[in-house]
């Protein structure tokens, strides 16, 4: 009986100090990758905004076009696919399946929408979800690389494209 007694308070001390413990982890991985977890806040609030000439329809293309394209009996283990969905693009990274990347959340999920002006079209682009793992995300270099494609996307379908940046609202 005494040795059941000993037990549970051992668990109940335990569990406390196991959250505990994972705070302080987080924390300590904040401060440690302080530079990656800098970019991280820097790459999820911001919006990317590109205005050109180009044809909407046309930019839609280029832009799928240099990424995989998904198929829902083709499984991803890593990498970025797009899906189009209308005048949206939606790019995920690390799925499992190309299910994960319409409805459930993969690494990463970046979108990107297009809009018609009176001089050619608008595109907004921003990161909608991403994982972490003890407080920070570990794929934030894949965030960059994704930022940087489009923008040499956009400057190689318009090389008058003009880029701008602000907070996500």
């Amino acid at each position: 009986m005494d040795a059941v007694i000993i037990f549970a308070l051992l668990f109940a001390a335990g569990i406390p100090l196991y959250y505990f413990m994972r705070f302080i982890r987080r924390g300590t991985n904040r401060i440690i990758s302080g530079g990656s977890y800098k970019l991280e806040q820097e790459m999820t609030t911001q919006v990317w905004q590109f205005a050109s000439n180009a044809a909407k329809e046309s930019l839609i293309l280029k832009i799928k076009a240099h990424f995989p394209e998904a198929n829902k009996r083709l499984a991803w283990k890593s990498g970025w696919i797009c899906v189009r969905n209308g005048d949206m693009l939606v790019f995920a990274y690390g799925v499992v399946d190309v299910a994960y990347a319409t409805g459930n959340i993969p690494h990463i999920k970046a979108g990107m929408r297009f809009d018609d002006v009176e001089n050619g079209v608008v595109a907004l682009f921003n990161f909608i979800s991403w994982t972490q793992s003890d407080g920070v995300c570990p794929h934030t270099k894949e965030m960059v690389t994704l930022t940087e494609t489009i923008k040499a996307l956009f400057r190689s379908a318009d090389p008058n494209v003009k880029t701008s940046v602000s907070a996500v609202s």
